[in-house]
């Protein structure tokens, strides 16, 4: 295998013939201003595992159809080649940025139908500034923070500095959503980024290049969602592409704001001027302007009319049935969005300080929350200037979220006096203005940019999942009608965490539904991956091996769908933990957290694994972070199980003791937390408060045994960790019968 892999590789090596010499040698000492592309592959290496031949012959296909005569026609020269990645540079700043939207409009198409978890995507990150060769290598800042962007891009997406945005911004019909400032691996300084906003992928099925709409010198393709003029793809955001297509359609009437809010923005409360932005854009994209009004007309006080001439599309001949078929699914209304995942602004943090000197404190308080709060790819996040006109302002929160077309709003205040800061935190409505939730915080300033750092994270650590509950509450509260994939999402969430049988079979429901709705929505295979983890206590022992493996290919299709999401890799971890594959499963929880520092869950899950892989001592430390994150997690009676699972095995038995009892105060606290309680105590011979503690077992668990608690503790791979667990219990004087009764339904749930 290892054998054929190369020879491929360098058949794709043989492709490029650039060398860095070359095209750097005749400048000034060595150095030339260059644009740089960098693209990598998604799930290289997962891919060949599954199918290396098949793999490298599409990824073949690709370089042959869609990214070499991309790169030649905008003027690139490929430098490097590896199995996965390129590096190309261009002379010009414009012909790389058209590259890269073009290769990610394209390779889409050209790859195929496929599962979701074998589709080929690309990451590409495109950087400008000054390079050194060595031979035939190619050296320099530009060069590490092209690579190092790609890493931080979802599939499929481009991200480009700031100075390649400003560069091109009015030269090209290109849209940019900002990013904020990335802190990239061995790059020494924050990297502003931007995303390039590209329209829906095309997709390829019946005649290339057939279009439904003709008007003007442009063309509307609705099965490839594009826009054409004169046969080149013009790029428009998705929003402005759907409003464009409605007045298309629509074109015999006035179409009124009502209309397209209720179409384009599903009835969200948007303001007139984000309306007029998107109305701009369209005549933009189509050669028209707001003083001709050519071709899209406002009506005073009515609304909008496309008053172009249109040609349609001739429809398919009788001998066609299914591209018939295919026809009416295209003319179908199109969705403004996939799933309507909530969004949220973070107001500047206003400094109440004596000393203006600390402003610069409260401004990078504010830029470390939006950061974090980004890294949760459920969370539409706006970017800091989109709020910051709001500075200073007495203004309703309504009014901000009408503004900004938001659903929820952070602000809050900055205090220092001498050594000490207080910042205080409020998360609102900003469709009711209602206060959903509040915070202080006092700290002493040993070092103010470390606070700084740590507040950011507790903040987006403690707001996530307030924002989590309040979306899955909502969604309940919506009628059962025509619900969407998020509402389904939202629902089935809202039902898992309760941790019952109906509760779990409910949300498995909801999130198959949601994967029905839409298949890429990448959270929805991840929860269902998780669901069937928490079923697993309730189905027969022979089930588990056959329930890790589906739960394994959601996780993964998951990953595969977005690898930048948190929640996704921790699922996979989690999956992989329960399967005893400690080394990769740490991996994967490992990468979570380097995601979003702020997700207390992963860390929790990675003292999990850690734990029950024999390495506790080096557990402990990820366990406190989950809760020094979350406080008020629902799940803490889980992270203080585990907490004094950990203590157990390194022997520390009152400790142990300490953390199990804090776990059963716990509210929600299932079984789990009593039953090493019992065994704890067993093992101290304490047989006063032993009856007690067993009482308290079997009142949430009757007929607890020796072998429910082995099977309870399949997942773990320290064997002498579970006998440990189990003699205490023997000496509680539990029985060892195999037969246990079932729990009550309520208190059946995984250490979450």
């Amino acid at each position: 295998m290892c054998v054929r892999r190369v020879d491929v590789i360098v058949g794709l090596s043989a492709m490029s013939g650039t060398s860095a010499r070359e095209l750097i040698g005749k400048s000034s000492g060595g150095r030339k201003l260059i644009a740089v592309l960098y693209a990598d592959m998604v799930g290289y290496s997962r891919l060949i595992g599954i199918d290396d031949v098949g793999t490298l012959k599409r990824l073949r296909a690709l370089r042959s159809a869609v990214i070499d005569p991309a790169i030649d026609q905008h003027g690139g020269r490929i430098i490097q080649t590896a199995g996965d990645s390129l590096l190309v540079v261009f002379d010009s700043i414009d012909g790389a940025v058209s590259c890269a939207a073009k290769v990610q409009q394209e390779v889409p198409a050209h790859d195929g139908d496929h599962p979701c978890d074998r589709i080929i995507r690309f990451r590409i990150g495109l950087n400008i500034g000054d390079a050194i060769a060595d031979g035939t290598d190619l050296h320099g800042d530009v060069v590490n923070v092209a690579a190092r962007l790609q890493a931080e891009c979802p599939p499929g997406g481009v991200y480009v500095t700031r100075a390649v945005r400003d560069h091109v911004r009015d030269r090209l019909d290109l849209v940019f959503e900002e990013r904020g400032s990335l802190n990239l691996k061995n790059i020494a300084r924050p990297i502003e980024t931007f995303a390039l906003a590209l329209a829906a992928p095309v997709r390829l099925s019946h005649a290339s290049g057939k279009t439904d709409y003709v008007f003007a010198g442009h063309g509307i393709d609705l099965h490839r969602q594009e826009l054409r003029r004169a046969g080149q793809i013009v790029h428009v955001e998705p929003q402005v592409y759907d409003l464009l297509v409605h007045l298309v359609r629509n074109r015999d009437r006035v179409v009124s704001k009502d209309e397209l809010f209720d179409t384009i923005w599903n009835g969200r409360i948007v303001s007139d001027a984000t309306l007029s932005s998107r109305i701009n854009a369209a005549r933009k994209a189509i050669g028209d302007d707001g003083d001709r009004q050519a071709l899209i007309k406002t009506i005073h006080r009515r609304g909008f009319r496309f008053i172009g001439k249109v040609e349609e599309a001739e429809p398919a001949p009788p001998n066609e049935p299914q591209k018939a078929a295919d026809r009416q699914v295209e003319e179908r209304p199109l969705p403004a969005v996939a799933s309507r995942k909530p969004s949220i602004a973070v107001l500047p943090f206003v400094n109440l300080s004596q000393e203006p000197d600390t402003d610069y404190f409260s401004y990078g308080l504010t830029e470390d929350v939006i950061r974090l709060l980004a890294r949760n790819r459920w969370l539409d996040v706006l970017s800091r200037h989109s709020a910051v006109a709001f500075k200073g302002r007495e203004t309703d929160p309504r009014a901000i979220g009408a503004e900004l077309a938001i659903r929820y709003l952070v602000q809050g205040t900055v205090t220092k006096r001498g050594e000490r800061v207080s910042i205080t935190v409020d998360l609102v409505s900003a469709e009711t203005g209602h206060h959903l939730w509040w915070e202080s915080y006092d700290f002493s300033l040993a070092d103010i940019l470390d606070v700084q750092k740590a507040m950011a994270q507790q903040i987006a650590a403690v707001i996530e999942p307030e924002l989590a509950r309040l979306e899955r509450e909502a969604a309940v509260r919506r009628p059962p009608v025509n619900l969407g994939a998020w509402d389904c999402y939202q629902r089935g969430l809202y039902h898992l965490w309760g941790f019952t049988k109906p509760g779990l079979t409910e949300g498995t429901a909801m999130f198959r539904r949601a994967i029905e709705l839409d298949p890429g929505f990448a959270r929805a295979h991840g929860a269902l991956a998780y669901v069937m983890l928490q079923s697993l206590v309730q189905r027969d022992p022979g089930e588990r091996p056959s329930l890790l493996e589906e739960a394994l290919r959601h996780g993964r299709t998951a990953v595969a769908l977005d690898d930048q999401d948190c929640m996704n890799l921790c699922v996979v971890g989690r999956v992989l933990c329960f399967k005893h594959e400690f080394g990769e499963a740490a991996a994967y929880l490992e990468d979570a957290i380097r995601i979003n520092p702020s997700f207390a869950q992963a860390y929790f899950a990675l003292g999990f694994t850690l734990i029950v892989s024999g390495r506790a001592s080096e557990a402990l430390s990820y366990l406190d972070r989950a809760i020094e994150l979350s406080p008020r997690d629902p799940h803490l009676a889980s992270f203080h199980a585990i907490r004094a699972v950990g203590h157990l095995a390194l022997g520390e038995l009152e400790t142990a003791e300490r953390f199990a009892r804090m776990a059963t105060r716990i509210p929600n606290a299932n079984h789990w937390p009593f039953a090493l309680l019992v065994s704890l105590l067993g093992l101290t011979d304490r047989a006063e408060e032993l009856r007690r503690a067993v009482d308290g077992l079997l009142q949430r668990y009757p007929g607890y045994t020796i072998a429910t608690a082995r099977s309870d503790f399949f997942f773990c791979g320290d064997r002498d960790l579970v006998e440990r667990f189990l003699e205490g219990l023997r000496r509680a004087g539990l029985p060892e019968a195999a037969n246990a009764v079932p729990p009550p339904l309520s208190s059946r749930a995984l250490p979450a």
